[in-house]
């Protein structure tokens, strides 16, 4: 089986909104929902899931059933974790519940970034059932610097070496969740998404083509870039 999940489990509170950010509107539709109908759309997959924070599932139900009532039964609402791959974790055992252990591939996409579009989704799954784990990707246009104490640059490394990792990430299911319970508690701790379980466990990672467009909304600046640039799509 291969497994679509729009992960919308976060709080989003640097938006300071009354609502996590994928609950807030861009155009006539809840941002969350931009995602989430790119998945349903894909024919490759076989399933959908929404992750939400638990406190939020009613409000997710909620706009579901007004926007697209069609929908209805078909997308599987999961309550999400504390943190990102606990939410993913969550979405691996509702699947396994549902269609056994698999190996299946799952594709999980930030519901903050609303412009994902169906060639990403199957470019990730190529990768995916290629090598494993396949990520979208860009590379750094602009030259990066670390800082080791966040006030003075420490070293400028080469950027041609460098990617902004996105989402869609496609990834065999089977091989995440036992490398995942594997890792130690500050190997957890360091995990920002799903493909980093298999960079820690030496396995390899397929970068797949994304976009600048791709971006994911955090910051007030961008919830309006997504404006305008949805406004410009119309």
């Amino acid at each position: 089986m291969i497994i679509g999940a729009v992960m919308a489990g976060g709080l989003g509170t640097r938006l300071q909104g009354e609502l996590p950010k994928q609950f807030l509107p861009l155009g006539e539709k809840p941002l969350f929902l931009h995602a989430l109908e790119t998945f349903l759309s894909c024919a490759r997959l076989d399933a959908v899931y929404l992750a939400v924070c638990p406190e939020y599932m009613d409000v997710a139900i909620e706009l579901l059933t007004r926007h697209v009532p069609h929908t209805a039964g078909t997308v599987r609402l999961v309550p999400g974790g504390a943190e990102r791959n606990d939410s993913v974790l969550n979405v691996v055992e509702a699947v396994e519940q549902e269609f056994g252990v698999g190996p299946h591939i799952l594709v999980t996409q930030d519901a903050a970034r609303p412009f994902v579009t169906g060639k990403m989704i199957e470019d990730c799954i190529a990768g995916a059932e290629a090598v494993g784990m396949a990520t979208c990707a860009v590379g750094a246009v602009d030259t990066m610097a670390v800082s080791m104490d966040g006030a003075t640059v420490s070293e400028v490394p080469d950027r041609s070496v460098l990617y902004r990792v996105q989402t869609p990430q496609a990834f065999r299911t089977d091989v995440w969740k036992q490398d995942y319970h594997t890792l130690t508690a500050a190997e957890r701790a360091s995990l920002t998404d799903v493909s980093k379980v298999f960079v820690l466990k030496d396995k390899p990672v397929k970068l797949v083509a994304g976009s600048v467009s791709n971006f994911k909304v955090t910051t007030p600046e961008d919830y309006r870039l997504a404006q305008a640039f949805y406004g410009l799509e119309e």
